[in-house]
C-alpha cells in the first residue's frame, strides 16, 4: 500500500506508533518497448515512485432486515458470472461495548443468547430526544439465515472500509476523544441523539442520521487485518450485529504487505505468517454469517510478479494457499467463507500514450502487459480462490516518483488529469474486470478504491507543499481534485450494468473519513494528500486537530 498507515481497520494511534515510516510504492519504469510501467519499489526514500495509488445492503423495512437496497444493485442478465504518541490506543474497556440496533434486529426470545447482548433501540419508548432502551439479547445467526455467498455473485453492489472506532473530539474535553465504534454509524438507530455523542464538538445528529441512511445503500463492510492488528480493536458484538443485520463483513488480510517491496518472505517470516493465521482464526471462529477473506491485497508488487523465477512465485501462492486452507477447515462449522486475492491496478496511465503491450488504446484504459503478470500466483492458487479481486487508488500530487525526497525533505510533484488519465479511469475499471473475469473464470470485487480529494499547485515556485502559513498561503485545496472523483463515480455507475454482467459483484471505497493525522510521522507518499482519502470529511484541520469533529460533510456522490 502507497500511502498511509491509517489502515482502514487500525486507530489512529495505533498506526502512528507501528506503521508510521517507510510505505512502499511505485514508480514509473520504462520496458522494452520504451513504454512507461508501474513498478514495484524497495527503498521509498530512495527510489523512484508513481503517481498511482494502489492506495447496498439493509432493507430500509423491518419486516425484511436482509434484503438489499434496489437503488444500487444490478442483477447480472446472464449466468456469467498517524497520531501524537500520546494517542490513546483503544481497547476493550475504554471503547462504547454495547451496540445500538434497531429493534428489528433481534427475535423471539426463545432464540436468544445468553452470551451476547446489546443495547437495544425502542424509537416507541424515547422521551424528549434522549436515549432510553432496554437491555435484549442479540440473537446469534444460524445458518438458515445467511443466503447463501453465491447468491452474491449475480449483483453488483457497494461496500464501505472502515476503522474498528473512530475518535471524535470531545467538546468538554479536547484531550481525550470520545470513540465512536463503527458499527453505530450503521445500527444505532438513535445515533442523532445519543448522548455518550452529543457532547462531541460540532455534532451534526442529522448528519450522522443521513450518514446511517446512505450506508443502508452498501452491503460489504470492509475491515483491514495487518501484521501489527490486535483482537481488541475491533468490537466483536458490533460486527455480529452486522452480520445479523444482512452486511457481509470483507476482511482484508494485509500481513506481508510493503514488506514485499524487499522480496519474497523467507522460511522464518513465513512461518510467523502461520502463527497469525491461527491468531486471526480464532478470532473469526467467534462470527457466524457471511464473511469473505481478500489475502494479501497489493501483493502484486515489482519484486513479487517480475524479478523471481516461477518457481519462487509458485512457492509463495502456495504459502497463501496454506494459509486459506487453515481458515477454511477452522472456519467451517461458524460461517460462510469465501476467499480471493487482490492485486494493484498497475501500469501505464497516460491518457497521451498508446503502445502496443497495453492492449488497450490508449493506454489509460488499461495495460494488459502488467495485469498479466499476475497470473502465475492466481492460476497456482487456482480453486482455493472463489473471486478475483483488485484495488483502485489514485491521487492528484505525491511525492515525485523520479526524485521523491526523504521523510523530512520531500520533493512533491503534481499530474495533470491527462497523465493521470482519470478521464479514462471507468473505461479502464471495465476493461480490467473483464480481463480477470474472462481469464480465471470466477466473479469479481474491488476490494477497495480511493481517490484523493486534494489538489496542489505551487503557487509559489518554491517546490514545497505551503499549508496553513496564512490565510493567503495555502496551496492545498482539500476539495480541489474532488470534481474529477465525483466524474469517476458517475461514470462508474453508469457502467454498473457492463460491470455487473462482466461479473463484478462488489466494489468497496478504502476509507469513510478524512483523517487529519493520516501518517503525519511517516513517510507519506501522497504527502498533505493523505489527509483526503475518505468519502467524508470533517471541519478538523489537518495536521492540528488529533480528533475528527461532529460536523461531518459528504465529499462526493458514492453513498448516492
Amino acid at each position: 500500500m502507497k500511502m498511509f498507515p491509517w489502515k482502514p481497520i487500525l486507530l489512529y494511534t495505533v498506526v502512528a506508533m507501528v506503521l508510521a515510516g517507510c510505505e512502499g510504492g511505485t514508480s514509473l519504469l520504462s520496458d522494452s518497448n520504451n513504454s512507461a510501467v508501474l513498478t514495484e519499489t524497495t527503498t521509498p526514500e530512495t527510489t523512484p515512485q508513481s503517481p498511482i495509488v494502489e492506495e447496498s445492503n439493509t432493507s430500509t423495512t423491518e419486516e425484511d432486515s436482509t434484503s438489499e437496497s434496489s437503488s444500487d444493485v444490478w442483477i447480472v442478465p446472464t449466468t456469467n458470472d498517524g497520531l501524537p504518541q500520546t494517542q490513546e490506543i483503544p481497547t476493550e474497556e475504554n471503547l462504547t461495548t454495547t451496540i445500538d440496533v434497531p429493534q428489528s434486529v433481534t427475535s423471539s426470545d426463545e432464540n436468544l443468547s445468553d452470551e451476547q447482548s446489546v443495547t437495544v433501540i425502542d424509537e416507541n419508548t424515547s422521551d424528549d430526544n434522549n436515549t432510553t432502551s432496554e437491555e435484549a439479547n442479540l440473537t446469534e445467526d444460524d445458518n438458515s439465515t445467511i443466503e447463501g455467498i453465491e447468491a452474491l455473485y449475480g449483483k453488483l453492489q457497494k461496500g464501505i472500509g472502515i476503522d474498528g472506532a473512530y475518535p471524535f473530539e470531545d467538546s468538554e474535553d479536547e484531550d481525550k476523544p470520545i470513540w465512536m465504534d463503527s458499527a453505530e454509524l450503521f445500527l444505532n438507530a438513535n445515533i442523532a441523539h445519543d448522548e455518550r455523542y452529543t457532547s462531541i464538538t460540532a455534532f451534526d445528529g442529522d448528519a450522522f442520521s443521513d450518514l446511517q441512511t446512505k450506508l443502508q445503500e452498501a452491503k460489504y463492510v470492509v475491515y483491514w487485518i495487518t501484521a501489527y492488528w490486535n483482537a481488541s480493536w475491533f468490537n466483536l458484538e458490533g460486527m455480529q450485529a452486522l452480520l445479523d443485520k444482512g452486511y457481509v463483513l470483507v476482511f482484508n488480510y494485509w500481513y506481508f504487505a510493503d514488506a514485499l517491496d524487499g522480496g519474497l518472505p523467507n522460511d522464518d517470516q513465513i512461518n510467523d505468517y502461520y502463527a497469525h493465521n491461527e491468531d486471526v482464526l480464532s478470532f473469526l471462529q467467534q462470527l457466524h454469517g457471511e464473511i469473505l477473506i481478500v489475502m494479501e491485497p497489493e501483493f502484486n508488487k515489482w519484486s513479487v510478479v517480475t524479478n523471481p523465477t516461477t518457481q519462487e512465485q509458485e512457492d509463495f501462492a502456495d504459502v497463501l494457499g496454506n494459509a486459506i486452507d487453515t481458515f477454511k477447515e477452522g472456519l467451517a462449522d461458524t460461517s460462510e467463507v469465501a476467499f480471493s486475492l487482490s492485486m494493484m491496478d498497475t501500469g501505464v496511465r497516460d491518457a497521451n500514450a498508446s503502445y502496443d503491450a497495453c492492449g488497450y488504446s490508449p493506454c489509460s484504459k488499461g495495460d494488459l502487459d502488467m495485469w498479466k503478470r499476475s497470473e502465475t500466483i492466481y492460476k497456482r492458487l487456482g480453486d482455493k480462490l472463489d473471486f478475483i479481486s483488485f484495488s483502485e487508488m489514485l491521487g492528484q500530487f505525491s511525492r515525485d516518483y523520479e526524485d521523491p525526497g526523504s521523510v523530512e525533505e520531500p520533493n512533491p510533484r503534481s499530474y495533470t488529469d491527462e497523465e493521470l488519465g482519470i478521464d479514462d479511469l471507468p473505461d479502464r475499471l471495465v476493461n480490467l474486470v473483464s480481463y480477470l473475469h474472462d481469464t480465471y473464470n470466477k466473479p469479481v470485487f474491488i476490494s477497495h478504491i480511493a481517490l484523493a480529494s486534494a489538489t496542489w499547485h505551487d503557487d509559489n515556485e518554491n517546490g514545497q507543499v505551503d499549508v496553513n502559513l496564512s490565510d493567503d498561503v495555502n496551496e492545498v485545496d482539500p476539495l480541489g481534485w474532488q470534481p474529477e472523483v465525483d466524474r469517476f463515480y458517475e461514470g462508474l455507475k453508469e457502467r454498473f450494468e457492463q460491470l455487473a454482467s462482466n461479473g463484478l459483484f462488489g466494489l468497496a471505497t478504502m476509507k469513510l473519513f478524512d483523517n487529519p493525522q493520516q501518517d503525519i510521522y511517516g513517510y507519506q507518499y501522497f504527502l498533505q494528500n493523505e489527509y483526503h482519502l475518505g468519502i467524508i470529511t470533517t471541519s478538523a484541520v489537518d495536521e492540528v486537530d488529533p480528533y475528527l469533529k461532529g460536523d461531518i460533510q459528504f465529499k462526493g456522490n458514492f453513498l448516492q
